[in-house]
């Protein structure tokens, strides 16, 4: 297996940058409070708080994570080299629609490629 485009290996650098916004997201739950008096030990817990906090299991990341590799993967563009070598057979297909009637080119369009195909 081959990477036609390793270049696109610099699309893995998509997923540190999606676990570091994982780690700095600050998660806090919703309180209500009847009074300003008990708002003081939030503020408090809200100057404390560290911003690296343990990454949480979420099904959102692992989407993202998964969305960011396959993407990375696709521009990477895998391939495979072997021993098969190219057909004896060549198929080509033309169009038979009437703006390939027009006598622009040799007897007609539709002509000259047949002519052109002949020459494959």
């Amino acid at each position: 297996m081959t990477w036609l485009a390793p270049l696109g290996a610099a699309a893995l650098l998509a997923v540190p940058a999606i676990l570091l916004l994982y780690f700095l997201k600050v998660k806090r739950p919703e309180t209500r409070v009847a009074s300003l008096l008990f708002w003081r030990p939030f503020v408090a817990d809200r100057q404390a708080n560290a911003p690296w906090q343990r990454l949480r299991s979420s099904w959102l990341l692992v989407l993202q994570l998964l969305a960011a590799l396959a993407i990375a993967l696709a521009l990477l563009r895998p391939g495979v080299t072997g021993a098969a070598g190219i057909a004896d057979t060549t198929i080509v297909i033309l169009d038979g629609s009437a703006s390939m009637q027009a006598t622009d080119v040799g007897p007609t369009r539709f002509g000259a490629a047949v002519d052109q195909a002949r020459g494959l």
